[in-house]
């Protein structure tokens, strides 16, 4: 996509802080009821969240959406990467 600038940034993560990753599918799911997912909804899920790799936070986090989408079926891609410092 050559219209779009890309940038490089660098991000360094003290002891056990984490860098989640997603693609806009996960926040732009989409409920029966045509309710968005919404950034405030994951950052709510991820804040709450017991976790103790970041395999499971992914999980946790993948089942939150599948669930809030309920029988209305996935719109758009998925993608989560989690990053931990131990």
């Amino acid at each position: 996509m050559a219209e779009l600038k890309y940038g490089e940034d660098e991000l360094k993560l003290n002891r056990q802080e984490y860098l989640i990753i997603y693609t806009d599918g996960v926040t732009e799911a989409f409920n029966e009821s045509k309710e968005m997912y919404s950034d405030k909804r994951l950052e709510n899920v991820i804040t709450k969240a017991n976790f103790q790799r970041t395999k499971d936070l992914v999980t946790l986090v993948l089942e939150n959406v599948l669930e809030f989408e309920g029988d209305s079926g996935q719109t758009d891609d998925i993608t989560l990467m989690a990053i931990q410092k131990i």
